[in-house]
């Protein structure tokens, strides 16, 4: 990889987190950067005509039931690699990349490049984030019980909880 000048980033980000790991990457690896591809708009997609300046390319792409999204196909398809470098950089929320990653670097093998390596980050889920408005963390904290009780949100205790012995068949 001795003939590597530039890197650049395409990302599709909904939520502005794969974007966040991908500049975070692209700026620790001290290469001059290239101009970021971003296609996680409708009109950016449509505008990308696949061609890469960089000659590090890093995908980046959130995990949707254990995939790439269907938006981001597009663009994987019509990307040309000409010999270049790419590392494929799936980012999921509490559960598992499953194939992403290995379905992102099979595209962009199929599409011309060399990949020298792949990355999966866990990042906070997008239900878990400012767009859900912490809907779901009164829910959690609300009903959560341990068997030691723990404080409700009014303040008192809730009841414990007992186990019954599995040897008696409960």
């Amino acid at each position: 990889m001795a003939n590597v000048k530039t890197v650049q980033s395409l990302c599709f980000s909904p939520t502005d987190t794969t974007r966040n790991i991908l500049s975070i990457i692209e700026t620790n690896i001290g290469l001059p950067q290239a101009t970021k591809i971003d296609v996680t708009l409708p009109h950016q997609r449509d505008s990308f005509n696949g061609k890469v300046q960089g000659d590090l390319l890093l995908v980046g792409s959130p995990v949707y039931e254990g995939s790439i999204p269907w938006p981001m196909m597009e663009p994987l398809r019509r990307i040309e690699g000409e010999g270049k470098y790419a590392v494929s950089v799936a980012v999921y929320g509490n559960r598992s990349p499953e194939t992403c990653v290995e379905e992102m670097t099979k595209l962009l093998r199929k599409r011309g490049f060399k990949i020298p390596a792949a990355a999966s980050f866990i990042a906070e889920h997008s239900f878990a984030g400012r767009e859900s408005g912490g809907a779901l963390e009164g829910r959690i904290n609300m009903n959560w019980r341990s068997r030691r009780g723990s404080v409700n949100r009014s303040g008192g205790r809730y009841p414990r909880i007992h186990r019954r012995s599995r040897s008696r068949g409960f």
